[in-house]
């Protein structure tokens, strides 16, 4: 993997030296900064003449398409740097796709089946199983006879069956795995039940933490005509001066609230803008550990589209 950078090159200039910090040809890449490349297949930004920045693409045809020409540097630069993030997502789908193909080409490839999966892994997918279900019943019966049970100790069973079923139903699973008997097992000193004990604790802790920041949606949020989108644990403003969206470091306090009543709802903006999900910070989001190993060395200009205006 390459290089990252935080920020966002904002001129010619400082893209050009991205581009060669992270080892970017030009020529591989199709993509010429600062230059004004006449032959088919190429994306390229540079200032002409009267001063004016062209952010263009020529097809395969040789046909040029130009997607800006003004005066803004930065909105010209974020055109383009846009553009190749949106390649770099589509040069790693087919890379990707590519080692796949080579990987099943090899005769000598086994890929399990299900009947094929290790007895230990099926024993975890049932235990989770296991304690899926009694979670489940020991949270439902309860509330279903909540008037059958006295005030006092409503509150224990409630918090108390639900965990402690899943406990006792692991348990028993475990002596039936294992062939043991209950007795056997206490002789044992009861060690694999403290472990199975402290696992299901782990588990329920990552649930509950699951369900604390469920709330906490990513997508689109307004607040006094601004647009926000949260990406995980990061925040981007649409600059509607400039078209285009950016980091946020400093946002409402509403926005991180679990009961903010805005998501998904940018009714109240009424500008128009750029969706978030075109932009190379949600590619780079979404993106995951899956294109570990593609460089730069990896692009093939073949796998872009020339055909398309931009």
């Amino acid at each position: 993997m390459n290089k990252e950078v935080k920020d966002q090159p904002k001129t010619v200039s400082e893209l050009q030296e991205w581009f060669e910090a992270n080892g970017f040809d030009y020529y591989k890449t199709r993509f010429f900064i600062g230059m004004d490349f006449k032959e088919p297949k190429a994306f390229g930004i540079y200032k002409d003449g009267s001063g004016d920045f062209v952010v263009y693409k020529n097809k395969a045809n040789g046909e040029r398409a130009v997607r800006y020409q003004g005066p803004d540097e930065e909105h010209a630069v974020n055109e383009i740097w846009q553009r190749f993030n949106q390649e770099i997502v589509n040069q790693k789908k087919h890379w990707q796709e590519k080692q796949g193909r080579s990987q099943n080409s090899h005769s000598d490839l086994y890929i399990p089946k299900e009947k094929d999966l290790s007895k230990n892994a099926k024993e975890m997918r049932n235990l989770f199983f296991i304690i899926f279900v009694t979670f489940l019943a020991g949270l439902i019966i309860p509330i279903t006879a909540m008037d059958k049970i006295p005030s006092i100790i409503r509150m224990p069973v409630l918090i108390g069956i639900p965990f402690l079923a899943p406990i006792l139903a692991s348990y028993a699973y475990y002596l039936h795995i294992n062939g043991k008997t209950l007795q056997e097992d206490m002789d044992s000193g009861f060690k694999p039940l403290m472990k199975g004990v402290l696992i299901f604790l782990a588990v329920i802790f990552v649930i509950n933490g699951i369900g604390v920041f469920a709330g906490r949606k990513n997508g689109y949020y307004s607040k006094d005509g601004e647009l926000y989108y949260r990406a995980g644990s990061d925040w981007y403003v649409y600059n509607n001066d400039k078209d285009y969206w950016q980091p946020e470091y400093i946002v409402p306090s509403e926005l991180k609230s679990s009961n903010w009543s805005d998501y998904k709802n940018t009714g109240s903006i009424e500008y128009s803008y750029r969706s978030f999900e075109s932009t190379s910070y949600y590619n780079d989001w979404k993106s995951d550990d899956s294109d570990s190993g593609w460089t730069s060395n990896d692009w093939d200009s073949g796998y872009t589209d020339w055909n398309s205006d931009w």
